[in-house]
């Protein structure tokens, strides 16, 4: 028996470069269908005087006490290790002799 999950994201779940940035503001694109008027209003900038104009100003080191935005870095980290998670089990059934993990 294989373990697919063992601690991920155990000691790495706040990752701030420029790749992760990236990944942020395409999941959020995706998520809000390239509405950045959607994602100010579902992130309430106005009220937090954080209005966003361009994508690029979208960080994953926002220092904030907005929740929302805060929910949704949580729910693209939730993803992205449930994918991970997805794709190394996909990989190690076809390895495996039982097909089974």
């Amino acid at each position: 028996m294989w373990h697919v999950n063992n601690e991920y994201g155990c000691h790495n779940l706040r990752c701030y470069c420029e790749v992760s940035a990236a990944a942020f503001r395409q999941w959020l694109q995706d998520r809000y269908e390239m509405d950045l008027a959607a994602l100010n209003t579902a992130w309430g900038t106005a009220f937090w005087s954080q209005h966003y104009s361009d994508w690029s100003q979208v960080s994953r080191r926002l220092m904030t006490a907005n929740y929302c935005s805060m929910a949704d870095k949580s729910r693209r980290r939730g993803r992205f290790w449930f994918q991970r998670t997805s794709d190394n089990s996909d990989s190690f059934s076809k390895i495996s002799r039982c097909g089974r993990i």
